[in-house]
Formats: structure tokens, C-alpha cells, sequence
């Protein structure tokens, strides 16, 4: 299980859409991990995902391509090519950081 979300980091970094599936095919056998963990939406999800994800190229080019790009992460530092992070990640921690800031007042 190790392996699988090293593989799914890397993926992630590299914005390598070929590894994420590869990542996502390795860990359907691990379905009943997720159940007995209480991660029901990644029990119930995980395999519609992947058999969607890997008609992508078939159904919707455009999309196909751009994740092929690494368009499935996000590279905030153009100095860091492995520096990448899942959307969904780069969403939630700017929207923490964002709540977390207080917010100033201009003194007129």
C-alpha cells in the first residue's frame, strides 16, 4: 500500500497522468482496505473513476490531452519542476490559508 501512494505523490509531482492510473489501477484490489477504514466514497468511487479515467482519450481528446500535460496538478513555482500538487490539495490549502489571514482594515 506503501508503494501505491508513493507512486500517486510521484504522479502527482511529476504531473504524469500514465502513473496516476497506473496508481489508481493498483489499488482497486485494496477496495476492501478503504471499507474497513470507514473511506466509503473511495470504496464506492475508486473503480467508476478509473474506468472513466482511462476512456478519457476515447470520449473526450481535449481533456485527454491536457491531462497528459500534468493538467490534473498544479506547479505553483516555476523553479520546482517535481514541485507539483493535486488541484484538489492546492484548493484546499489556499482556502485554509485564506481563512486563517486577518483581514485588514484600511485606517482612513
Amino acid at each position: 500500500m506503501v508503494e501505491i501512494l508513493l507512486e500517486m505523490i510521484r504522479a502527482s509531482w511529476e504531473g504524469n497522468w500514465l502513473l496516476h492510473l497506473h496508481a489508481i489501477r493498483k489499488m482497486i484490489p485494496m477496495i476492501p482496505w478503504c471499507v474497513a477504514y470507514d473511506k466509503v466514497n473511495y470504496a464506492r468511487y475508486l473503480s467508476i473513476y478509473h474506468a472513466q479515467m482511462t476512456r478519457l482519450e476515447e470520449e473526450h481528446p481535449d481533456i485527454y490531452h491536457h491531462m497528459m500535460e500534468g493538467g490534473f496538478s498544479v506547479q505553483q513555482s516555476s523553479s520546482n519542476q517535481f514541485g507539483r500538487v493535486p488541484v484538489d490539495q492546492t484548493l484546499e490549502e489556499t482556502v485554509n490559508k485564506d481563512t486563517q489571514t486577518v483581514a485588514r482594515k484600511d485606517l482612513a
